[in-house]
C-alpha cells in the first residue's frame, strides 16, 4: 500500500512540474479566413457609407418643389365637421346630469339624508328576555354555556 501511495505522489509531482512547450507557427502573408471575412465586412461597410453619401448629395441637388396654396373659391366657405361640433366654453357637468330619472333620484336621496339628520327617528326597544326559543339541551356543551 505504501508503494502505491508513493507512486501516486510521484506522478502528481511530475504533472505539477510539467510545462508544455508553446509551438509557434511561421506567419504567412496569406490572411486567415477570419481575417478575410473581417476585411470583406469592412469593405462592404465602407461601400454602404459611400452609397449613402452619394444618395444624400443627389437629394440635395434635386430642385425644391414650390408650395402651392389651395385655390380660393369666391363666397363663403363650407362649414366643416369641427366647426359644427365646436361648443365653445361649456361648464363641466355632473355624470348624472343628462339622465333626468337618475338625477332626480340622486336629489331625492340627498334631501332624504338631510331630513334624517334634522329629525329624530322613533327607536323601537327590544322586548325583555323570554328565554331560549329552541330550549336548552342538557347533552350539548354549547347549550349549557350561556
Amino acid at each position: 500500500m505504501r508503494t502505491s501511495i508513493l507512486h501516486a505522489e510521484s506522478k502528481r509531482l511530475m504533472d505539477a512540474s510539467y510545462r508544455p512547450v508553446k509551438i509557434t507557427k511561421p506567419k504567412s502573408s496569406i490572411p486567415e479566413p477570419r481575417e478575410k471575412r473581417k476585411l470583406e465586412f469592412d469593405d462592404s461597410v465602407s461601400r454602404m457609407q459611400a452609397d449613402y453619401k452619394q444618395r444624400k448629395a443627389q437629394l440635395k441637388q434635386r430642385p425644391q418643389v414650390n408650395f402651392k396654396p389651395t385655390e380660393i373659391v369666391d363666397g363663403k366657405r363650407e362649414v366643416t365637421k369641427e366647426i359644427l361640433s365646436a361648443r365653445g366654453l361649456v361648464r363641466k357637468r355632473d355624470k348624472h346630469q343628462g339622465n333626468a330619472r337618475v338625477h332626480n333620484r340622486m336629489k331625492f336621496t340627498k334631501k332624504q339624508k338631510q331630513h334624517d339628520a334634522m329629525t329624530r327617528k322613533n327607536r323601537v326597544e327590544e322586548a325583555d328576555y323570554t328565554g331560549e326559543g329552541t330550549g336548552i339541551n342538557m347533552h350539548i356543551k354549547r347549550s349549557l354555556k350561556l
